[in-house]
């Protein structure tokens, strides 16, 4: 993969104050200004929704979440333009609607937002898993995006 650092974020941008980090594919001019580059990935030091009771994220997870869109941006033609995708995911990685699909098709309740989410959920959990299905995992749809997400990386 093309260089995707990570950077600890001192004071979130305004757009990420729920967010437990952020790729940023496209830098607007206000990104710019704030210091922050395309291809790179940006987790604050501190979000409001660490302070929720019973809300837990590790570190880790969302390194391996933006990951995968970082995966996304630097390999465009596996993912942000490819039909094999929205034939997988629903919709073009960059679609801002959710998808209609049963609950039971994506690995989190985050996934169902965005096919890009979805996309980034699901490379997350198959890093965290070393590439290995969990046997739980029974439904169709999701057993398509965890092949999808396995073929694309082999072809990078």
């Amino acid at each position: 993969m093309l260089e995707a650092n990570v950077y600890w974020d001192m004071v979130p941008q305004p757009d990420m104050w729920d967010a437990q980090g952020m790729f940023i594919h496209r830098s607007w001019i206000l990104d710019r200004m704030l210091g922050y580059k395309e291809g790179h990935i940006y987790i604050p030091q501190f979000m409001p929704t660490n302070l929720s009771p019973g809300t837990v994220f590790s570190l880790r997870d969302t390194i391996r979440h933006e990951y995968g869109h970082a995966f996304a941006h630097y390999y465009p033609e596996l993912i942000r333009k490819s039909q094999a995708f929205v034939d997988v995911f629903g919709a073009p990685y960059d679609s801002y609607d959710p998808v209609d699909m049963p609950e039971e098709a994506f690995f989190t309740t985050y996934a169902a937002g965005m096919p890009m989410e979805d996309f980034a959920e699901t490379f997350m959990v198959y890093i965290r898993r070393k590439g290995e299905l969990h046997p739980r995992h029974t439904n169709r749809l999701l057993k398509r995006k965890w092949k999808f997400v396995e073929r694309v990386i082999k072809q990078a």
